[in-house]
């Protein structure tokens, strides 16, 4: 089962994995908060679907790299980071409540938002 840690980018969500980590596993290295999935991961769409994915496919792909993420960790408990909100795309629910045991969701004033945004170099 899933414990989502989901948020708007830019509000902090990175620094909770951290802290989650260290909580959890009593270490702290900041190049790899080692508890933590994301659910956007690359990695784990090519895991499943090697060639490039548009994101039409990706889409109908996400409930196969979840169960994925469930099946292949082998740390309780699971945390998958998320930018996704709780929608219907394409006939597939974003965040699925049969593979979801909890989620937090991360708050953070939008004005400190725009200027972490505005030091982002894309």
């Amino acid at each position: 089962m899933i414990n989502w840690l989901a948020s708007y980018p830019k509000s902090g969500n990175t620094w909770v994995r951290f802290f989650l980590t260290a909580y959890l596993t009593g270490r702290v290295d900041i190049n790899h908060p080692t508890i933590t999935e994301f659910d956007g991961s690359a990695y784990l769409h090519k895991s499943l679907a090697p060639s490039k994915l548009n994101h039409d496919s990706a889409i109908y792909l996400r409930h196969a790299v979840l169960l994925h993420l469930i099946a292949s960790r082998r740390i309780n408990p699971l945390i998958v980071k998320s930018h996704w909100a709780n929608i219907t795309v394409g006939g597939v629910t974003a965040i699925p409540k049969p593979l979801t045991k909890s989620a937090v969701y991360i708050i953070r004033d939008p004005r400190d938002v725009c200027c972490s945004f505005s030091l982002c170099r894309y």
